[in-house]
């Protein structure tokens, strides 16, 4: 049975993405050699859950906006950028 690489995260909002975005420009023109992520993809993991059986999606997006459904929107701000696993030969920048 097909599974899905699947996690529970949240929309980072169109200020941080475009931060983000020119982040990932000025990095690029500094020679960094990172597979970046597109900036419509650009997301915070807050529980990764790994490959899911395909059949069992359906209930686990019904489940989460259950547990998020009286949860009020909140504010969301960035401070920092780091690297792993190590700023010389990043694999994934983050912020």
């Amino acid at each position: 049975m097909a599974r899905t690489r699947t996690f529970i995260g949240i929309d980072i909002g169109d200020a941080i993405r475009a931060s983000a975005a020119a982040l990932q420009k000025e990095l690029t023109k500094a020679g960094a050699e990172v597979k970046w992520a597109a900036p419509e993809s650009m997301h915070v993991t807050l529980l990764f859950l790994g490959d899911v059986d395909d059949r069992e999606l359906h209930a686990v997006c019904k489940a989460v906006r259950a547990a998020v459904a009286d949860e009020p929107a909140f504010a969301l701000r960035v401070a920092g950028v780091g690297a792993f696993p190590n700023a010389r030969r990043p694999k994934v920048v983050w912020a």
